[in-house]
């Protein structure tokens, strides 16, 4: 297992900050646009299959209804994941998104993981061939470190996503973050829901 994958698997384990990526998930759900389908912590999918890039343990999927979930994610989840994802009859793929191959979602969800994969533009093109819309939300400007390889910035996603995005300056501190940073966010492909 890499180094990023055992960071992320430890970082999970202790499952002391699962209660941080809710509050902010509420705030990536907001920007990718699924106030379409409800607000948080109720989203009504009716009938809609959705692939979750790197869901982590709170997936945004865990706070839908009628939905046919996938979450795609390498990194190797305590036994309550596992147990969690089974009650809410969610799917989980444990292999890189880069590698998985089925098609023919409604949706693909990516928020908060581009740092972290190996190729983001690869990621998004997969993303991209599997779901008739894509939605994200990433941080921009990080500094690279040993466990976050990239650099994402507003010029690089909109590129792979091939989408103008909305950027934001400032949210995360607002989020209990040690600093502010930029977002950006954008909903994108075939069949875009209003």
């Amino acid at each position: 297992m890499s180094d990023s994958l055992t960071h992320e698997a430890e970082f999970w384990g202790s499952c002391v900050n699962t209660w941080g990526e809710e509050v902010k998930q509420a705030e990536y759900a907001k920007r990718m646009g699924l106030t379409v389908y409800g607000t948080w912590p109720r989203f009504d999918l009716a009938g809609r299959s959705v692939l979750d890039i790197g869901g982590g343990p709170v997936s945004i999927l865990l706070k839908t209804v009628n939905a046919v979930g996938t979450v795609v994610d390498p990194c190797p989840f305590p036994d309550w994941v596992t147990a969690r994802y089974a009650e809410h009859d969610v799917r989980v793929v444990r292999e890189p998104a880069e590698m998985f191959r089925e098609r023919g979602f409604d949706e693909c969800w990516i928020y908060n993981v581009l740092q972290h994969v190996e190729n983001p533009g690869q990621v998004v093109g997969a993303a991209k061939e599997a779901a008739a819309t894509v939605r994200v939300f990433e941080w921009t400007g990080i500094p690279a470190d040993d466990l976050h390889p990239h650099v994402l910035t507003v010029e690089r996603l909109a590129a792979w996503c091939d989408a103008d995005g909305r950027a934001e300056f400032g949210v995360n501190r607002a989020w209990g973050e040690a600093s502010p940073a930029m977002s950006w966010a954008a909903a994108f492909g075939g069949r875009l829901v209003p």
